[in-house]
């Protein structure tokens, strides 16, 4: 059996890597933005917007799963003159601030600050979208509040974040239909409440 996964979301990445397990005989195939995650699979070719036609005439496969993700919707703010990165994303800093004055930015569409990593990341999830909007909004109204970041959910349980360092950060997990509050970070909170 030859599958094909068609996006390099984590939604990808996870078919992927499930279709793997549930059929080890067969061929997995991802087509990415980016190839470097897929050292995993049997075939990584990557995927760019005018190769999409003739990708679609060349592969065959007896399954195919479309899991592209999200692309920032950024062009009316670029064209008010807010600065992108080269994936499209709005730059904010941890205040949610852009290059321009008394403008914010938060969620799907702006790139996120990674408690580990040196530069900032793409995650578009519900979760963060959430506490960066609540940033921007208090911000916006006169604050001086900062995005805490993001940190992956098992990272946080293993790098000896103290309960303080772990309410305001995003945890990168979005449940269905969960909240945006992680059930490790309502336990930090009421915790913190007791003492």
């Amino acid at each position: 059996m030859r599958i094909v996964v068609v996006g390099g979301s984590d939604a990808g990445i996870s078919a992927a890597l499930r279709a793997r397990e549930c059929a080890p005989e067969s061929t997995v195939t991802i087509l990415v933005a980016d190839t470097y995650l897929l050292h995993t699979m049997d075939e990584a070719r990557e995927l760019d917007d005018d190769l999409d036609q003739e990708l679609a005439d060349e592969i065959t496969a007896d399954a195919v799963l479309v899991v592209r993700g999200v692309r920032p919707n950024s062009e009316l703010a670029a064209a008010a003159g807010v600065q992108l990165n080269n994936h499209g994303t709005i730059i904010v800093d941890r205040h949610m601030r852009t290059n321009l004055p008394d403008v914010w930015a938060a969620g799907d569409c702006v790139h996120t600050h990674h408690v580990l990593l040196a530069e900032p990341t793409y995650v578009p999830l519900g979760t963060t979208a959430h506490k960066q909007g609540r940033v921007a909004g208090e911000n916006a109204a006169g604050g001086s509040k900062e995005f805490a970041g993001i940190v992956g959910y098992a990272v946080a349980l293993q790098t000896g974040l103290t309960v303080e360092q772990l309410l305001d950060l995003d945890l990168a997990y979005t449940p269905p239909l969960g909240s945006p509050w992680d059930a490790i970070q309502l336990a930090a909170q009421h915790w913190l409440a007791a003492r």
